[in-house]
């Protein structure tokens, strides 16, 4: 019979969240991982019982629920214990937990993409480079969670039966078909209608801070899109000033890159 253990890892550069996460929470232990990660790991007894308390009720994710049901099943037998599983939140109490705690801020900070998408677009027969603002959080097998968050995040489109919300499937050698859903928001900011899409999210940052690397990333995007919906790029030295945003956001990405 395992022992029961949790752990969170991490890459090196967000090992500040782990320390974070271990003050907040007053126990744990970090280990410094030969493969570049930080790890976040919890053994003691009282800590795993503390960990289930916190957790009980409140795990959004359905693989997560799934692996959490296991994981309290084997503290059960291991501890000779008899904890009660909790009813997982019901769509309507989902939709009101996302929008006043932290929860979406950390899925974001795990899943989330901010950027600056680069396309080419004609006019009058002449080629121009365009930029739009982009928000993208994905994850696999959790299509009715990301609408829910889809809804909160751009109320506007669901009165007219739009979806912001895309499946989509990539064939690997080594698993066969993946199956990927995805929010995706995206404006030319100029569009003053179109950057509403983004109002909800910008207002629930702005109380609900990240925390990991990515934040930086934020910080770059939302700077870039303020230069653009107050008219800074209209001219060649602004646009070049958002062409230098859209180059370190695409550095700051490529240090974040999301999990397959």
């Amino acid at each position: 019979m395992e022992t029961p253990a949790f752990e969170i890892g991490l890459a090196r550069k967000d090992a500040s969240l782990l320390y974070f996460i271990r003050v907040m929470l007053g126990f744990g232990n970090i280990s410094q991982r030969e493969s570049g990660k930080v790890s976040f790991y919890v053994t003691k007894r009282e800590d795993i019982l503390k960990l289930v308390e916190i957790f009980n009720g409140r795990i959004l994710l359905h693989k997560r629920q799934a692996q959490f049901t296991k994981w309290v099943e084997g503290c059960n037998k291991y501890y000779d214990l008899s904890i009660e599983l909790k009813p997982f939140l019901s769509t309507d109490e989902v939709t009101s937990y996302l929008q006043t705690s932290s929860w979406l801020a950390g899925f974001i900070d795990a899943e989330g993409s901010f950027m600056l998408w680069e396309t080419k677009a004609v006019n009058k027969n002449s080629i121009y480079h365009r930029l739009t603002h982009a928000f993208e959080l994905s994850q696999k097998h959790e299509r009715v969670l990301l609408e829910l968050i889809s809804r909160i995040l751009y109320p506007h489109a669901y009165a007219n039966g739009k979806t912001y919300v895309y499946t989509k499937h990539k064939e690997i050698p080594s698993e066969g078909l993946r199956t990927c859903d995805r929010i995706v928001l995206n404006s030319v900011v100029s569009n003053v209608s179109s950057t509403q899409k983004f109002d909800f999210l910008m207002d629930y940052l702005s109380k609900h801070t990240l925390l990991s690397y990515k934040r930086y990333a934020y910080e770059v995007w939302l700077q870039a899109f303020f230069f653009r919906r107050e008219g800074k790029d209209k001219t060649e030295a602004g646009f070049q000033l958002l062409v230098n945003h859209h180059s370190t956001l695409k550095v700051i990405n490529k240090q974040t890159p999301r999990k397959k």
